[in-house]
């Protein structure tokens, strides 16, 4: 925690206050875009004793084992996620077309920029595209270096292996569609419907907003820097000036929603809610091709270490254009926000501090009026301060966990934990006693047996945006791959996406055999 003495020196001035407050859009703003700084309730905490769940992952299929692909050149169709464009794949394709990068050599692969496919509709609407630009661009190429459609395959970020498995459930009807592809590399995806989609989208519980309001009345509270700034309070015309500057990041426009998330309030979402009939039939449909599935599991806490990577991605920097596998630093905004913490909690002790010291002056000049209403008026003002510094340091401890509800991360579950054994008699009040077995409770005595309920906070593990149940099970598929310690943002450009890629084209992957290409 930074010392009182230096507080001022290391605080943030408006323009940082501000420009969290748009980090903060990174994650949910999309469906609060306009609203403003009401004074919503935020998300309830969750109390109880934490309990992790694991996610069960179906057997391999390996019926596929003896598929192979081509030995000699291919086609790889990189699809990027939602929000996306063809810039978000292009530097990893071209990179595995040609030059390679650093620990991963180029394949003998014919290069095409990757598409940018219709966000604005259905799933089926945004397949379509896609199956029209491989049967045309696609598909001529191939034709064009004699390489048989079914060798190409497809590598797809978030939403694109959504719609990867519904386009190959498209070409069942074969009077219809030509198959264009002969397996799927799916990072990410939420085969089995996305919480977040349900959680965000105007048309389902729409939370985006009480989280991002309720943010944006915590932080953007001007007693959290005007303190810091004490002779502007004097000047006129000032303070409007500083309450726009603020009100206009509360009013959180579409030029600062990321590219990531910025797509989930648009009316094809709702076919990605977990209880969705797209959903459900695709999560348990056994795919016609090879497929397998990488899903990340992030570390604590998952909102800032995707904030982080949802800001480091919305630009291509020089160090991903060197090497399309550098982003794995994620813990900038994890930093940042313990800072924010402690210089929080820090002006809130020296705030009271402050009308402690103005209560005991009030007093000391109770009898010059003047003087003491000053002195109170000096403390009330400290102890506001101290209220919005509260509120501030207790928003950055509880960010994360809020924002694992929204994504279904984190939720509530009761759990029979033995039994209640209730007796009474014609005296004494009732008796409570907890028994671990019915046959405990003596019911032949007028006792009665009721189940007895834990309260339990379960927690699931995710990427930060997709749950690990949703993006690594599918019955039918290939293998499904654990990227430890990666969000989903970083599953594009990250070294343990390389480790992947690397594996499953060097023919590593048990039953995968389709997808080995060989090196340049």
């Amino acid at each position: 925690m930074p010392s009182s003495s230096r507080r001022a020196d290391n605080a943030a001035p408006i323009a940082l206050v501000v420009g969290l407050i748009f980090t903060l859009s990174i994650a949910l703003t999309f469906s609060a875009s306009g609203q403003p700084c009401s004074d919503p309730a935020s998300l309830p905490a969750l109390v109880g004793p934490v309990q992790l769940e694991p996610v069960a992952i179906p057997p391999a299929n390996l019926s596929w084992a003896g598929k192979t692909g081509t030995t000699g050149h291919r086609i790889i169709h990189f699809l990027h996620g939602l929000g996306g464009t063809s810039d978000s794949w292009n530097l990893l394709a071209a990179r595995t077309a040609f030059q390679g990068a650093p620990g991963y050599p180029a394949r003998q692969v014919v290069y095409l920029n990757p598409h940018s496919y219709l966000q604005n509709g259905s799933p089926v609407a945004s397949a379509m595209d896609i199956n029209a630009y491989l049967g045309s661009t696609g598909a001529a190429a191939s034709a064009a270096q004699n390489i048989h459609v079914l060798d190409n395959f497809i590598v797809a970020h978030s939403y694109g292996g959504v719609l990867s498995l519904l386009l190959d459930s498209l070409y069942a009807h074969r009077f219809i569609f030509t198959r264009q592809f002969g397996g799927i590399v799916a990072f990410g995806s939420a085969v089995n419907g996305a919480y977040l989609a349900k959680s965000l989208h105007p048309a389902g519980d729409n939370l985006a907003v009480p989280f991002v309001e309720n943010a944006c009345q915590v932080l953007s509270n001007p007693r959290l820097w005007a303190a810091q700034f004490p002779a502007m309070r004097w000047i006129p015309g000032l303070d409007p000036l500083l309450r726009d500057a603020v009100d206009q990041s509360c009013g959180l426009g579409s030029s600062f929603v990321p590219f990531a998330l910025k797509k989930f309030n648009s009316p094809g979402m709702v076919d990605l809610f977990p209880t969705a009939p797209l959903a459900m039939r695709l999560g348990k449909r056994v795919p016609s091709v090879p497929v397998v599935l990488a899903y990340g599991v992030e570390d604590e806490p998952v909102f800032w270490r995707t904030a982080t990577s949802m800001l480091a991605t919305d630009s291509v920097g020089l160090a991903l254009a060197t090497d399309p596998f550098s982003m794995d630093g994620d813990g900038d905004l994890v930093t940042f926000a313990t800072q924010q913490y402690d210089r929080h909690s820090s002006q809130r002790s020296d705030a009271l501090q402050r009308a402690f010291t103005w209560r005991v002056a009030a007093w000391a000049l109770s009898p010059t009026a003047l003087g003491s209403l000053l002195a109170e008026w000096q403390a009330i003002q400290a102890e506001r301060e101290a209220a919005a510094a509260g509120n501030a340091a207790r928003w950055y401890l509880d960010a994360n966990d809020s924002y694992k509800q929204l994504i279904g991360a984190r939720s509530i579950q009761f759990q029979a934990d033995g039994y209640w054994c209730r007796c009474r008699d014609d005296v004494n009040d009732p008796s409570w006693t907890y028994v671990a077995s019915p046959n405990d409770c003596a019911t032949d005595q007028g006792c009665t047996v009721l189940p007895r309920y834990e309260q339990v906070v379960v927690e699931k593990p995710n990427d930060g945006v997709v749950l690990a149940e949703s993006a690594g099970v599918l019955n039918g598929a290939v293998a499904s791959l654990l990227m430890p310690g990666t969000n989903h943002q970083q599953m594009r450009n990250s070294s343990v996406t390389k480790s992947v890629l690397t594996r499953l084209m060097n023919g590593q992957i048990p039953g995968g055999a389709y997808f080995a290409t060989p090196v340049r």
